[in-house]
């Protein structure tokens, strides 16, 4: 058994593999009290944000996953929104080195689905989402799916992540 895996170990670096699902961002914002102060608009206290980190979720998160891992070529197909938080994904899978080519955006209709999490002190606040009422262009769908086609053969494995 040893044997299986540290062969299946050594042949990563030449793994393709191609992952097609709902591609998203958790948005964390750590909060401090601290910097606080009365908005002068709405006269109730400001959530001042003291740090904010991203990270992919979803079939992101398996995407940088499989990098971390050692696979070589992973290839993203999935629809992004033209937003901040679709150039933040997109900031993130240059530095996983992720093959975004099979990532489209939609301009309208569609938000990259984003989870956005508030930390007061250790405890998660109520969460903020994004991209609850998405809906697939047509157009969207057929180019997702043409871009997809022309790219199997490429591919040694699709895996499909659906939240």
């Amino acid at each position: 058994m040893k044997a299986k895996l540290a062969d299946l170990l050594a042949r990563l670096p030449e793994a393709r593999i191609g992952i097609v699902g709902d591609f998203c961002l958790d948005a964390y914002l750590i909060l401090d009290p601290s910097g606080s102060e009365v908005s002068i608009e709405t006269g109730l206290a400001t959530m001042a944000v003291r740090e904010q980190r991203y990270s992919l979720g979803g079939a992101g998160n398996v995407a940088a996953n499989l990098r971390a891992l050692g696979v070589g070529r992973v290839a993203a197909f999935g629809v992004l929104g033209d937003d901040p938080f679709g150039w933040q994904m997109m900031r993130l899978f240059e530095q996983t080195g992720v093959d975004t080519r099979g990532l489209l955006v939609q301009r309208e209709g569609w938000q990259t689905p984003t989870y956005t999490k508030p930390y007061e002190g250790e405890r998660e606040a109520r969460r903020i989402d994004y991209g609850n009422f998405n809906e697939l262009a047509a157009e969207t769908a057929a180019a997702l799916l043409a871009g997809l086609e022309q790219r199997l053969g490429e591919l040694e494995v699709l895996i499909v992540n659906q939240q």
